[in-house]
This record gives structure tokens, C-alpha cells and sequence, in this order.
């Protein structure tokens, strides 16, 4: 003990407590029936603290708790007489002899498995069948539990409509006990918890047989888009608006002789029409099958496999060879594909010969031999050889000076300037009359490079001078033109422009000079359009130029102070391709073909003008560009056309020079007169050895209204001024040696 003494039990021994005697008193150490009331119960629910033993109870005091009422009989109870605390509700009473709460005076105050008021005991009881439900809130059916309910096992009769079913368990009226009972099917599942049907949330709601996959709609159905395990076979396919395995959801998952998915059956089917066809075979065949082409139906071949093989409906990039070119002339039977030739022998007869690169060819840069006459030249540019009319623009001529880019043959010009008339020199394209089509220095409509000593356009040769006194200026101007195909020079006469003031005419008939009446010491004593004093000769006078600078270019200062297009000794002015490249009476000219370009240009010298135009001669002088033909021949001259082209007709001759144009020996080898002049005078008797225009042996200016062109004459007999004959007869000579020469 804590004292020190040793005794039946303590506070941390009491094995030998037991039985009757099972608690032990610490402060005794003595073994006893109780210490506290706790230990204590029933009839004897106190604890003596003397005894310590357990008795009845004496008063409420000793009792507490759910029993806090001491009973007669020494128990303690809910209540007592004296002590109704725990008996609340509608009755607040005890009945004393038992110790119990009088709970009801009606069914109103019961409820749950004790729905029934007990009238002799005023407590609540379970109910013993349906009458003590009847006009029950619950439900009249009385429940195996005790409770009233809607329904039982042995009463549905309240279920109806929506709720036809009796949960017994719950005594309620229920939509469903089990998911067979929900026969919509967009909710085929019967919620345990509401007993209701609703759609299913999980694959797992499902479990009838060919139905265990749950829709997005919240049926149930063979298959969805995460369940698609019972689709094999023929129907392997997921419809998943319907939830049901089939062959075809779209046309994609069909093909063959049946490309057509159906709509309703979800079958694959043939094609009833093109449009049940896709984008890559658009076409629906005789047989039901779809198609990339057929006959006449060929939208679906593109660029790469236009060509549609009829025998397979296919698009392929060949079935012969002609479908093919290029670098890959030749269709390959097997594959349908176009490829490089390997020998001549895989090449077409009209493009036999195999190239290294793979193309056939129908000639080389150094081989046309199988070229005709309309087609003489080879265009390689494409990785083949092609027989072609021209190459570029040097291969045409004539009316017809553009070589086209995409045909390759020789056409007029249609516009001025590039790239028309790429040529600067010659911008002006002709659109009408007998220079229809060439590209001349000017037209009528475009004049840009005539001014100065040149200021109109001359519409028969579409070049640049004057055919009058007024184009060069005023009836005072001092400038006459020096001939019809001319240009301007200084100049004065009777039926001509005169001087300007203070300057007087030499001519007494024809042409002569402007003078001032006391010559002149210096360039201050002259004036346009003789501005430079002469001071070289005997009688110094006003001329105008002394050197090349003082003439507009590209005239240059001839012997007799006369600014001229050329010289004998200066012909850069003159080409082939505008008047020609023959220095004539200081004009730019010709007298030959050969003046006018080669052979082939397309060019012929007129006599007439002496100047170089469009057109051909049959025999002995330039012909036509290689691809072009002489057509429309009169007097031996005619027009370049086409090979193919019919004949030139009547414009033929518009073109045609005359048949006795001079020859550039009449100019050239003539020997001057006894006057000084050279035979290329342009004026008669005139002109120096240098071409340049001159004096007559009388010392007048002898352009009397005629243009001499080419080295021929024009005779005018005014007596002293007149040619002597010897000369007159070696010029005719020379003419006509040179004419046989050019036939």
C-alpha cells in the first residue's frame, strides 16, 4: 500500500479482485463490490459508500444521464412521478409503474418503423398490416420494416405512371428496379440511387449483350469512338451516330467496282452518277466503279499526267511518243511515263536523230539538212532541234522584220520602238502602203528623228530628208532642198526660196548662192545659213562650214563648204539598213543591191530614189531572208513572203526599182569634166571627186529642178553649163556596163 503496508489489493494490483468483489478499494486495500456508482446498474444502480456494495437508489440525485428518474423500485428510469424532464412532445407524462415516457395520443405523432400511436399504451408501435397505414403521410402500404409506406411486397396499388414499380426495401414508388425495365433508348440505365431511368455516362452502364459501348447521345449501343472492340469482319466499321458496326461510314472506306458509301444501309455500293465521285477519280464508269477519266471526260488529268488511258480510266503522261517531247520524246509502253530517247531508232522518222541529251531532234545547229525552204534554220533553245522559219529578228527582213518568239517566223512590226523595233536608228514601224510591216527611220505618224537638214519624212521610203524648198524654210530662208529624196542645203533661185536681207541670189536661172555684196573678213561678216567666212580662196565669202563640227551630226563638211550626209571619203552615216551604204551626191544611198545588205536581206536598191526598200529580185541581186520567198515578180523585182505564203500580187511592183537603176561605177569611176566637176554631182556637171555638190563649168550653181541619184544624169543644156559629150558618153557607158554586171 502506500503506506507501506501490505494488503488485499492497491492502486495498481488488484488481480486478486474478482466475483462479487471484482473492484478494489485503494485507500483499504480491500476488495469490494464497488467504488462508484459507474460500476453499478439495474435495480441497484448506487454504490454505498459505506459498503461499497451496489443497492437501489435513493433519490433522483443518484441517477443521471438517459435515466436520470429513481423509480419506487430503486432503479433508475427515464421517469418517475417526480421527474418527467426526458418526456417531451405532444404528451409530456411518465408512466410511473413502468418508467416510461407516454410518447403519443396519435398515429400524427409516430412515424418511421413505429408509425401506429398504441391507444392502451399511448406509444408508438410498428405497424401490423396495411389498415394501420390507412391515411398514413407515408403511403398506406404497411412495410416489413414496421413503417408505412407508398408501397410494399403485397400493396402496389398506388404505383402508376412514371413510377410503376414498388422499391419493397424502401416502400416507394420507383421509374425502374433494373435496367431491363428503361426502354428508352437514349436511357437504358437504371440509377440505383434515384431509381430512375437516364442515359448511360460510361461505357461501363452497358452491359447487354451487342450493346456495351455508350454513346455520346447516352444510349447504349454495339460500338462508339472509344469502343469499337465488336466491330470485325465485314462490318468493322464504328457508325458512331447510330453506335452500330457497319461495312462504311464515307465513300473513303469504300473502292473498287463499289466506291459509294450508302447513306442509309451503310454498305458500299457502285456509283449511280460522276457526281457520287471524289476529286481524284470524278468519274463514274459503266461498271459503278469511279474513275480518274474515261472519253471525253478528262478534268481529273493534270499537268503532269494529261493524257488519259482509256483501257485502265487512268491519267498518264503518255500513250505514244507524240505525247511526249522535249528531253523525254519517247513513251515508255510499260509505265506509260515519258523518257530520254537512247538511239535514234526510239525517235519519230519526222525527229530522227537522238540527241545526248536525251531529246530527238529533227536537226542540229551544224545539220539541217532536213530543214525545207520555210523552215531553213534549227532552234535548239528548247533542248532539242526544231526546223524554223528564224532564230532572231537578223533571220527576217524586209515587211516582215520581227522573228517572232513563240512561232519562230518572220511577221511585221506592230508598234513603234522595242520591242517592235528594237533598232533606234529604225523605230518608226510602217502600218500602211507599200512599207507596210518594216521598220523605217519614220512613218507619218512618227517623225522624232527628222530635223535640221532633214526635217520631213519621205513616206515611199520611210526616211528622213525633203521633197521641197518649203520644208527646209521660209521663202527667205536661203535653203533650198537638193532634191526629192534630198536634203536641206544653202541655196536660192528663181521658183526657190530666196536670200535672207542684206544677202543677194547668184542664180541667174536654177540654183545659185546667197552673198553679201561685200564678201566677208570674218565669221562676224556672215550669217545663217552660211555663218563660216571662207578666207581660203581668192574671193573670200561666206559658206556653211569649214569643218565637220560646223555641220549637225552626222553631216560632215564636203569640199565645197556644203554640209553633207557623207563624202566619198566619209560614209559612216550611210547603212545598209536605212538609205543604204553608198555615199550618193553627199546623200546616203545606193546604187546596187549589195549597198542594201547581203544577199539574203530582203533589200533591194530602187533606182528611182536610190535609196534602199523592202523587196527581191528573181535573179542577180538580193534575194530573201532564208525562211521568206521572192513572190509577186515584175520587171525581175517582187516581195519577200512566207515560204507558204501565196504570191505577193499587185503590190509587188510597188516596191520593184526600175530596171535600169544606175550602178554605183557610174559614180564612182566617172572622170570629172573639163568644169572640175565630178560625175556624182548633185548638181548638174557639178559634184567634185568627193561626191559633194559643186559648180558648173561656168561657175554657177547648176541644179536646175532635177535630182541626180545613184552616179546617173539628168541632162539639162543651157549652153555653157551643159556636160561635154565625151563625158555624157562615159557615163552612159559605165550605166550600162554596171546594169549587165548586176543581172
Amino acid at each position: 500500500q502506500p503506506s507501506g503496508a501490505c494488503g488485499q489489493c492497491s492502486a495498481t494490483n488488484a488481480r486478486r479482485c474478482a466475483g462479487p468483489t471484482s473492484a478494489c478499494d485503494a485507500t483499504a486495500g480491500v476488495c469490494v463490490g464497488c467504488v462508484t456508482s459507474a460500476t453499478c446498474a439495474g435495480a441497484k444502480p448506487a454504490c454505498d459508500a459505506t459498503t461499497h456494495a451496489c443497492r437501489g437508489c435513493a433519490s433522483d440525485a443518484e441517477c443521471g444521464g438517459a435515466l436520470p428518474a429513481c423509480d419506487p423500485s430503486g432503479a433508475c428510469g427515464v421517469c418517475s412521478a417526480t421527474n418527467t424532464s426526458k418526456c417531451t412532445g405532444p404528451v409530456a407524462g411518465c408512466d410511473a409503474a413502468t418508467g416510461v415516457c407516454l410518447s403519443c395520443t396519435s398515429n400524427a405523432q409516430c412515424g418511421g418503423t413505429k408509425p401506429v400511436c398504441d391507444t392502451g399504451t399511448s406509444t408508438c408501435r410498428a405497424c401490423a398490416g396495411d389498415t394501420d397505414c390507412a391515411g398514413a403521410a407515408a403511403g398506406g402500404a404497411c412495410q416489413a420494416s414496421g413503417a408505412c409506406g407508398q408501397c410494399s411486397a403485397t400493396n402496389t396499388a398506388a404505383c402508376t405512371g412514371a413510377t410503376p414499380l414498388c422499391d419493397a426495401a424502401a416502400g416507394a414508388c420507383v421509374g425502374c428496379l433494373a435496367d431491363a425495365q428503361c426502354a428508352s433508348a437514349t436511357s437504358p440505365v437504371c440509377d440505383g440511387t434515384t431509381r430512375a431511368c437516364r442515359g448511360c455516362v460510361a461505357d461501363g452502364d452497358c452491359g447487354a449483350a451487342g450493346k456495351a459501348a455508350c454513346e455520346p447521345t447516352g444510349a447504349c449501343g454495339a460500338c462508339s469512338a472509344t469502343n469499337a472492340v465488336a466491330c470485325t469482319g465485314a462490318t468493322a466499321l464504328c457508325d458512331t451516330a447510330d453506335g452500330l458496326c457497319v461495312s462504311c461510314v464515307t465513300s473513303a472506306d469504300c473502292a473498287g467496282a463499289t466506291p459509294v458509301c450508302d447513306g442509309a444501309t451503310h454498305a458500299c455500293r457502285a456509283c449511280a452518277a460522276d457526281g457520287e465521285c471524289g476529286a481524284a477519280t470524278p468519274v463514274c464508269a459503266t461498271g459503278g466503279a469511279c474513275v480518274a477519266c474515261v472519253a471525253g471526260k478528262t478534268a481529273a488529268c493534270d499537268a503532269a499526267r494529261e493524257v488519259c488511258d482509256t483501257a485502265s480510266s487512268a491519267c498518264v503522261e503518255c500513250l505514244a511518243s507524240g505525247d511526249c517531247s522535249g528531253s523525254r520524246p519517247v513513251c515508255d509502253p510499260a509505265s506509260h511515263s515519258c523518257r530520254a530517247c537512247l538511239t535514234s531508232a526510239d525517235c519519230d522518222p519526222k525527229f530522227p536523230v537522238c540527241l545526248s541529251t536525251g531529246a530527238c531532234a529533227q536537226c542540229t545547229t551544224t545539220d539541217t539538212s532536213r530543214c525545207g525552204a520555210a523552215t531553213p534554220l534549227c532552234d535548239t533553245t528548247g533542248g532539242g532541234g526544231v526546223c524554223v522559219a528564224c532564230l532572231g529578228n537578223a533571220d527576217c527582213g524586209g515587211t516582215t522584220p520581227v522573228c517572232s518568239a513563240a512561232t519562230h517566223t518572220c511577221a511585221p512590226c506592230t508598234a513603234d520602238g522595242a520591242p517592235s523595233c528594237p533598232d533606234p536608228a529604225r523605230p518608226a514601224c510602217q502600218t500602211a502602203g507599200p512599207l507596210a510591216g518594216a521598220c523605217t527611220e519614220c512613218s507619218a505618224t512618227n517623225a522624232a528623228r527628222c530635223g535640221g537638214p532633214l526635217p520631213q519624212c519621205l513616206a515611199m521610203t520611210g526616211l528622213c530628208g525633203c521633197s521641197t524648198d518649203a520644208a527646209c524654210g521660209a521663202a527667205d530662208s536661203g535653203l533650198v532642198c537638193s532634191g526629192p529624196n534630198g536634203f536641206c542645203v544653202p541655196g536660192c533661185g528663181t521658183g526657190h526660196n530666196g536670200c535672207p536681207s542684206g544677202q543677194t541670189c547668184t542664180a541667174v536661172s536654177g540654183v545659185g548662192d546667197c552673198v553679201a555684196p561685200t564678201g566677208c573678213l570674218a565669221d562676224a561678216d556672215c550669217a545663217s545659213p552660211v555663218p563660216r567666212c571662207d578666207t581660203t580662196e581668192n574671193v573670200d565669202r561666206c559658206v556653211q562650214c569649214l569643218v565637220d563640227k560646223d555641220c549637225p551630226a552626222p553631216f560632215v563638211c564636203a569640199s565645197n563648204r556644203t554640209c553633207v550626209e557623207c563624202t566619198a571619203s566619209d560614209q559612216n552615216a550611210c547603212r545598209v539598213d536605212l538609205a543604204g551604204a553608198r555615199c550618193v551626191a553627199g546623200s546616203c544611198g545606193c546604187s546596187m543591191d549589195s549597198d542594201c545588205g547581203t544577199a539574203t536581206s530582203g533589200r533591194i536598191c530602187d533606182a528611182a530614189s536610190a535609196r534602199c526598200l523592202p523587196g527581191c529580185r528573181d535573179d542577180g541581186g538580193n534575194g530573201c531572208p532564208p525562211s521568206l520567198v521572192c513572190t509577186g515578180v515584175s520587171n525581175g523585182v517582187g516581195t519577200c513572203h512566207p515560204a507558204s505564203a501565196p504570191d505577193g500580187g499587185a503590190d509587188a511592183a510597188t516596191d520593184a526599182p526600175a530596171a535600169d537603176a544606175p550602178s554605183a561605177e557610174a559614180g564612182a569611176d566617172a572622170p570629172p569634166s573639163d568644169g572640175g566637176a565630178g560625175a556624182a554631182g548633185g548638181r548638174d556637171g557639178a559634184a567634185g571627186s568627193d561626191g559633194a555638190a559643186g559648180r558648173g563649168a561656168d561657175g554657177s550653181n547648176a541644179l536646175s529642178g532635177g535630182y541626180i541619184a545613184g552616179g546617173g544624169c539628168r541632162c539639162d543644156l543651157p549652153g555653157t553649163g551643159s556636160p561635154s559629150a565625151l563625158a555624157l558618153l562615159v557615163l552612159a557607158i559605165g550605166g550600162a556596163l554596171a546594169r549587165r554586171r548586176r543581172r
